[in-house]
């Protein structure tokens, strides 16, 4: 059975260890049929929609 899974991230460093675990972690649920989507907390747009919104719904 296929899921739609959400990954927030939020390391500082785009080549880091968290950041090479989120894509292995990706890569192995997308191999098994997964629909993964990745939103990056360092980005401004993300980062200002977290700040801003009491809670977050998606």
């Amino acid at each position: 059975m296929s899921k739609k899974i959400v990954v927030i991230t939020g390391s500082s460093r785009k080549n880091g260890n968290g950041f090479a675990m989120t894509d292995a972690f990706i890569k192995a649920a997308e191999a098994k049929g997964h629909t993964v989507t990745r939103f990056d907390s360092r980005l401004p747009r993300l980062r200002n929609l977290l700040l801003h919104r009491k809670s977050l719904y998606i």
